[in-house]
């Protein structure tokens, strides 16, 4: 399902998802509701549509708190330098979702974070 829907998407998210039915997913209360950057947001959106397209009559629900991504970060080593360090950084999806937000600023407050995250 996923190599089918790779070739459809042309995004520059790289997405896996794993499709389980209720049945086999251990009881969870539903997940916090967190602001998922629009760039992933989209990529979601057309997976759920591919998905659905192919499998009437199902429900797709997100389980972001056990979801985690692979973010490729460059980091300046020091300010008089200016020496990028690329890291690939493995985290939960809600750590992600925060990291994402320091891609158009560098300082937030915790104030700032809970308001733009939604966790």
């Amino acid at each position: 399902l996923m190599s089918g829907y790779k070739e459809k998407d042309g995004s520059t998210v790289d997405l896996g998802v794993t499709v389980l039915t209720t049945g086999y997913w251990p009881g969870y209360t539903p997940d916090t509701a967190v602001v998922i950057p629009s760039q992933i947001a989209k990529t979601l959106e057309r997976y759920k549509v591919y998905y659905l397209a192919k499998h009437s009559g199902r429900k797709l629900c997100w389980q972001h708190s056990l979801s985690f991504c692979t973010i490729r970060a460059s980091f300046n080593t020091t300010s008089e330098k200016k020496v990028d360090q690329r890291k690939e950084l493995s985290v939960s999806a809600y750590q992600g979702v925060v990291l994402f937000l320091f891609n158009s600023v560098t300082k937030l407050s915790y104030p700032q974070i809970i308001e733009a995250t939604g966790i």
